[in-house]
């Protein structure tokens, strides 16, 4: 439960009485200590308001940059804390490769933590990797992970017995996984892939979200123009057997006898020409008339898959190529 939450009494458990009257003034204060509470918690949320708003240590007001190079620093000590001592300058200065030298002195700071070692045990020369899989192991189950189709092997990626049709969507679409590095630069960001089985209720989605990967993270702004060919370079694609993500950029309709020319097509997909190609057969453009029937079963398929959490789309990054 995270500080903000409130505890819910198990159902069919009677109110407890409170012990006396509560006032309006009493229950306003009461609101006003667990929103202060709540806002506290949040501590790299409000150093960064609280800098941008009433200035640094010079008394005057700072800039977005020297906001963002606070706020990281709070994620970056949180994540190297549980790494030896001997590799976190290493990956600390990974991060931001590249950063010009006035943007750099917006992020120094005390670095006496840096010594301190605070988790013992790691077993291999590459401990932040060794770390990822732990807590990969520790949230699979939850997280969904074993559903995540670049993070198995073709022989063991199922965890459940599935339906011959699924297993061989799931065949093609793990051969699509494998995909990365520049050969990713025409693709959009997240696209919806829905497989024809012959009945719509059962047909099946699938999403694959281009991860895009940047030499440093200093600013939230950057976009893909500023980009370089070595960030480029180790770009990789996830594939998952659900719908993932609130801004679709495309949808894609393949029929299931179809399914494995179309991975091999999008695996040859070299350029912005081939891509066209691969859109002009399989892609929903916006123009198309079966654009709002086929959002509208992804819309109905998000909420078979998630009625709790499911929502509508946001289609203003949709793309008509």
């Amino acid at each position: 439960m995270s500080s903000c939450s409130v505890a819910r009494r198990p159902s069919g458990e009677p109110h407890a009485p409170p012990d006396k009257p509560t006032s309006w003034w009493g229950r306003l204060g009461l609101a006003a200590v667990v929103t202060v509470s709540c806002l506290l918690s949040v501590g790299v949320v409000w150093t960064g308001i609280s800098m941008f708003f009433f200035g640094g240590s010079g008394g005057g007001a700072v800039d977005v940059a020297q906001v963002q190079g606070t706020i990281s620093q709070y994620f970056n000590i949180s994540l190297l804390a549980f790494l030896p001592v001997s590799h976190r300058k290493q990956i600390r200065d990974s991060w931001y490769a590249g950063l010009r030298s006035e943007r750099g002195k917006l992020l120094l700071a005390p670095r006496d933590w840096l010594t301190v070692e605070s988790v013992r045990g790691y077993r291999t020369d590459d401990p932040q990797q060794e770390l990822y899989r732990h807590i990969e192991q520790r949230l699979a189950k939850g997280a969904g992970l074993e559903r995540d189709l670049d993070r198995c092997d073709a022989a063991n990626c199922r965890v459940s017995e599935v339906t011959a049709a699924k297993a061989r969507v799931d065949r093609a679409m793990h051969r699509i996984a494998g995909m990365g590095g520049t050969q990713l630069r025409v693709f959009p960001d997240v696209s919806f892939v829905r497989v024809h089985t012959g009945d719509a209720e059962n047909d099946l989605a699938y999403t694959l979200i281009r991860n895009k990967a940047y030499k440093n993270v200093t600013s939230i702004l950057t976009d893909e123009k500023h980009r370089e060919l070595e960030d480029q370079a180790l770009d990789t694609l996830t594939v998952v057997d659900w719908l993932e993500g609130s801004y679709p950029n495309i949808f894609f309709v393949v029929d299931l006898g179809d399914i494995e020319a179309f991975a091999e097509r999008y695996l040859t997909i070299q350029d912005r020409d081939d891509y066209e190609q691969f859109v002009a057969l399989y892609g929903v453009r916006r123009t198309s008339t079966g654009f709002w029937e086929t959002a509208d079963w992804f819309h109905a398929q998000y909420a078979r898959e998630q009625p709790v959490l499911s929502g509508l789309f946001d289609l203003n990054r949709y793309r008509n190529r």
